[in-house]
Parts: structure tokens; C-alpha cells; sequence
């Protein structure tokens, strides 16, 4: 897929669905591809310093919210430690230092085109009788829409946690671990209001690039009976936010943690038909199995999909979102800013907790001694400052795999499907398929590394994630496979790892400009060999292809060095 789809002069006017893809004003193309900018509106215990000892339940009874699990009870211990007046003030100050120009302008020198804000419905309604809309939050919401104009990204906003709880789960916001916006009737009704309301205030909003609606609904496979519900809820929400807005996109999600899609039978957006599906995917195998079902509905539905949540390894990122793209679903990544701890490197920014910390947590959570309101609210203070962007620790080592650019490693078994043209861009002479379930129908020759024994062949559940990190891809003769890269420059190179090659003669071309013809030879059987090639001349976007011209070659990885 060609850059273009990314670049952020595209950034312009009302992002709309035209058929199975989202384009601008000017009818082009634009493919999204961002990050989320979780617990900015809607912190999540494991994200912020804290803990959630949540699992999804096994039967249905009342799990009550954790301690620090979900911005909720987070406020809770905050006015406990620190009092009233100052929990008041904290929220306002967490929401404009969490989610600041510098973390929006960084957003943009990576080459994302959009982010993902999550709302909880609790900070832009009250929960009080009547309908009172908190103007702060709204201020703080209009603030950052106007910074995503200054660097040229689409905000998608999403109801992360509707009034009363949809997911059932400590992401939702809600008071315990049960669905109440689907048997609530005033939940129900106050989450039509707060969707009224943001179609109302934005629907001139050309910045916001769509509703993302909602959230990973019944994400336990207990609810299943609310599904006809959810579809009820989803055609009410349509019709009453279209009398306010007809010019946005809505992205709805399908339960089961966005992943099932069984609900969407028909067009629920009958009076502008400018609507899609979000999907969430995590560690998946990166095969086109992931987005079968989607890729279903889009067809029969003509509308576009969006992964609208995920996340994993760059090996993974590089895979999945190079196979999405080029079937024109754009992407967005979990998540932009977290607490650092043991798995910070994966996040983009993340910050240090206060230097007494500890003590919250103890108090919380074992029952430890209580800080005094003067020093709980100074260890929130310094909390409140950390968050800033100038304060975080920024990472980019995920970008390169991101965006395929120098600096990124490919995995061979993640070679393009189609090329610019919509065409096959592999050829495969394998009839067999192969034991891992992993790209099976391209006739391609994929095998594990030596030594390795896949977690798929053993009994029991087992955890596969990275289990197809260890696959690698045998070419014989005829076989070719080819990868997309971006920011090509002249004096870039391709170092290519493999194995098993006896006297094999491969070509390997840039472009269709020859780098190589000859003989590539291991030195021992399932020893890794490499061969290196410079790039000749720029090039925005370019495709590597490697061709088994004669005899066996097995092929590891593609690193783009700078």
C-alpha cells in the first residue's frame, strides 16, 4: 500500500465511508492509523500504578469495582487521602497534563494520523438527578480537538464507559462488574442523551474524525443474552445522534471484547449510510483468520472496518498492520501513555510514580498506614506532574515496525498478500499447508525454527502468544515473496537472514531493479547466514522481493537498517 493513505496533508475535512473504505473531503483514500490515548479520560488500575485483580466472571452475580481498578474508584481513594475540595480540583489538572500539546505534536512526528480518545460518561455527565453536562471536561475535550487541527489528526472519540457500565468489566467505569446500560432503563437513557449531546457540540467538528460507539460491549461470554439488545441500543443511538450530526462517521463495536460481529445484519445507519465496524485484537496469529469475519460484513454491508484497538510486539505490529493495510483497514494502538513498570518499553510515553507511592498502594491494598491529607496530597501533586509530557520517558523503538520504516525487523512469514494493484504478491509451490494454522491458503512453504516445538500440537490450553514468532519460510524453486518498506533513502540496506541454503540461486530485486542474482550457501546446516544489499536510489514506498530462482532456501527475517 502506498504512503499516500497516511500522509497527514489528508487530514481534511469530514472523514466518511464510501463503500469499504474512509475518505476525506476530496473523495481520497485515507487509511487511519494512530494510538489511544488511554487513561487520559478513563484510567485503568494496571495502567496507572495500581493493580486490578479483576477476572472475567464465570457466573453472574455482582462483582464489586476494586479499590484502584478504574478512574472511579481511583477518584475514591484520592478524596479519601487528600479530601473533597482537592479531589475536585485533581481531575481537571489530570486531564489537561495527561494529554498535552507536546504529547499530540509528538503523536504527529511519528507519522500518526489520528488518535483514539476514550471517554467515560461519568466525567461529561453528572451522575446526579437531571441532566447536567460538566463544562470543564468539555473544555478540556475542545482543547485537545483543537490541538489534533494544529497537527493534523482525526480524534476518534470513544465511549469507553457509558452511563452505568457496557463491558462489564473495570474499563466500562461503572460502579461494579455488570452491563447495566442493557437492563437500566434510566442508563440506558442517560447514555442517549450524553451521545445526543457530543453529536450536537461536534457535529460541525471536521477534526473529529468519528464516534467510535462503544466500547467493548458484553465482553463476557455470560451476557450473550443482551446481544438483541445491543442491537436495539445501537439502532436507537444512530437515529437520535443522526437529528444532531449527519456528517460524522460511527464505528460500532460487536461484543465479546469488540470481536464479534454476529449483531450486524442489516444497515444501521440507514439515513446517511456513513458508518463501520470496530474490531479489537490482541497477539493474534497474523494470518487473514483475524479479520475473516470482518472482512465478511464489509462486503456484504459495504462499509469499512477499523482496528480500533491492539497492540503486542513489534514483530507482531509489523505483521498484522502491514496485512490490514493492505486491505484497507486502518489501525489503532493500546495505548499512547502508562505508568512505567515492568512492561513500560511497549508504551510510546510512559511516566514515574511518585516517590512514596508505595505507601498508596500499601494503604489501599493491605490495609497499611494512612498518609495525612497534607501528604497525600503532595505525593498526588507530584503524581499530577510527572504525567506532563516534558516529565515522561518517550519511546520510539516500536515506531520503525510501526510504520516499516528504517530501523524495523520483518519477519519472513509476514510477506505482502496483495501489491499496489490488488493483486497476489507471492508465489508459493507448497501443496501441504503447514501444522501452525498460519497463512494456509497461500500454498506457501511455512515451518518452525530448528529445535522449536510449537505450544499449537500440545494438549491443554496453552498460551500461543509469540508462538508464531518462531515460524520461518522455505522457498524453492519458482517461490517468491515480497515486503513493503517505507522512507526508503539511497545508502539504506536490507540485511537478510536464512538458512538451509545449499548453492541455492536466488534473485532479490528493489523496485524491479536487480540487487542480486547469484548463489546464496549456508555455512552449517540451521546455521543463520546473511546477505546485505544497499539501496540504490529514494524511494517513498518500495517492495523488496525475494525469488527462489532454483534449489531450497529458508528464510528468518528482513531487517531495514538505516
Amino acid at each position: 500500500m502506498k504512503t499516500e493513505v497516511f500522509d497527514l496533508s489528508r487530514v481534511k475535512g469530514f472523514l466518511k465511508a464510501k463503500g469499504p473504505v474512509m475518505v476525506n473531503e476530496d473523495g481520497d483514500e485515507v487509511i487511519l492509523r494512530g494510538l489511544g490515548a488511554g487513561n487520559w479520560n478513563n484510567p485503568e488500575g494496571f495502567m496507572i500504578g495500581a493493580f486490578s485483580d479483576f477476572k472475567v466472571p464465570e457466573e453472574k452475580k455482582n462483582i464489586p469495582a476494586g479499590r484502584m481498578d478504574r478512574g472511579r474508584t481511583f477518584d475514591w481513594l484520592i478524596r479519601e487521602l487528600c479530601g473533597t475540595k482537592y479531589g475536585e480540583a485533581f481531575w481537571p489538572q489530570w486531564f489537561a497534563n495527561h494529554l498535552g500539546e507536546g504529547d499530540l505534536a509528538q503523536m504527529d512526528q511519528w507519522g500518526f494520523n489520528s488518535v483514539r480518545l476514550p471517554l467515560s460518561a461519568r466525567t461529561l455527565l453528572y451522575e446526579e438527578p437531571g441532566i447536567t453536562f460538566n463544562e470543564d471536561t468539555f473544555n478540556v475535550l475542545d482543547q485537545v480537538l483543537d490541538w489534533c487541527e494544529k497537527y493534523h489528526l482525526y480524534a476518534v472519540l470513544d465511549l469507553h464507559g457509558a452511563v452505568g457500565g457496557q463491558s462489564a468489566l473495570p474499563c466500562d467505569d461503572g460502579v461494579d462488574g455488570m452491563p447495566h446500560l442493557f437492563y437500566d432503563e434510566e442508563s440506558w437513557e442517560r447514555t442517549m442523551i450524553l451521545c445526543e449531546e457530543l453529536a450536537r457540540r461536534y457535529s460541525r467538528r471536521t477534526i473529529v474524525g468519528a464516534y467510535d460507539l462503544i466500547n467493548e460491549p458484553l465482553s463476557g461470554p455470560l451476557w450473550e443474552e443482551y446481544t438483541d439488545r445491543l442491537r436495539s441500543f445501537y439502532l436507537e443511538l444512530v437515529e437520535r445522534m443522526r437529528r444532531f450530526d449527519k456528517n460524522h462517521l460511527l464505528l460500532l463495536n460487536g461484543h465479546i471484547f469488540s470481536s464479534r460481529l454476529d449483531i450486524f445484519d442489516q444497515d444501521f445507519d440507514p439515513w446517511c449510510h456513513n458508518w463501520g465496524i470496530s474490531i479489537h485484537n490482541y497477539g493474534a496469529m497474523p494470518d487473514m483468520a483475524m479479520f475473516a469475519e470482518a472482512l465478511s460484513k464489509r462486503a456484504e454491508l459495504d462499509i469499512p472496518v477499523w482496528l480500533g484497538e491492539s497492540g503486542g510486539s513489534g514483530r507482531w505490529m509489523t505483521a498484522v498492520y502491514e496485512l490490514a493495510v493492505e486491505h484497507h483497514i486502518g489501525f489503532n494502538i493500546w495505548c499512547y501513555k502508562t505508568a512505567a513498570g515492568e512492561n513500560s518499553e511497549r508504551w510510546f510515553a510512559s511516566y514515574d510514580l511518585p516517590k512514596e507511592w508505595p505507601m498508596v498502594i500499601a494503604y489501599a491494598r493491605d490495609g497499611g498506614a494512612r498518609p495525612s491529607y497534607d501528604h497525600g496530597m503532595k505525593i498526588f501533586d507530584e503524581y499530577l506532574e510527572n504525567i506532563r509530557f516534558e516529565n515522561c520517558h518517550i519511546s520510539s523503538r516500536e515506531i520503525p515496525f510501526i510504520m516499516r520504516t528504517p530501523g524495523c525487523v520483518v519477519p519472513a512469514v509476514a510477506y505482502d498478500a496483495v501489491d499496489d494493484g490488488g493483486k497476489c504478491a507471492f508465489k508459493g509451490s507448497w501443496p501441504w499447508g503447514n501444522a501452525f494454522g498460519c497463512r494456509l491458503g497461500d500454498g506457501t512453504h511455512i515451518v518452525g525454527e530448528p529445535g522449536y516445538i510449537s505450544k499449537l500440537g500440545i494438549i491443554g490450553p496453552q498460551d500461543l502468544s509469540g508462538d508464531w514468532e518462531h515460524y520461518e519460510l522455505a522457498l524453492s524453486d519458482g517461490d517468491n515473496v515480497s515486503y513493503t518498506f517505507r522512507e526508503c533513502k539511497a545508502g539504506n540496506s536490507f540485511m537478510i537472514l536464512y538458512r538451509n541454503a545449499h548453492q541455492a540461486r536466488i534473485s532479490v530485486t528493489f523496485q524491479e531493479k536487480c540487487l542480486y542474482l547469484g548463489i546464496a550457501d549456508s555455512e552449517e546446516k540451521d546455521i543463520i547466514s546473511a546477505l546485505s544489499f544497499e539501496i540504490p536510489e529514494d524511494a517513498v514506498t518500495g517492495h523488496l522481493k525475494i525469488c527462489a530462482e532454483s534449489g531450497n532456501i529458508t528464510l528468518k527475517e528482513i531487517a531495514f537498517l538505516p
